[in-house]
């Protein structure tokens, strides 16, 4: 399962919702609401977690660590 925020959603037409996506090959289900935390942001990388209410009526919740790119970008 891929949690997608920011950028690359606009490349799925969700505009700047959140996502779940169970394939690479779409069926991306949108958020509809909840929360995404970062607590901890570091030169390497940002810690959180997420509680999110999709469209399927679905919830989904997790922690997650985001790893910086060399070039500065956030690496998924």
């Amino acid at each position: 399962m891929t949690i997608i925020v920011g950028a690359d959603i606009g490349k799925t037409g969700f505009g700047d919702r959140a996502q779940r996506c169970l394939t690479d090959n779409g069926g991306c289900d949108a958020a509809v609401s909840g929360t995404i935390v970062f607590e901890r942001a570091a030169a390497d990388a940002i810690v959180g977690h997420y509680d999110l209410r999709l469209k399927s009526g679905d919830v989904v919740r997790g922690s997650f660590k985001a790893i910086w790119c060399h070039e500065r970008k956030m690496c998924w």
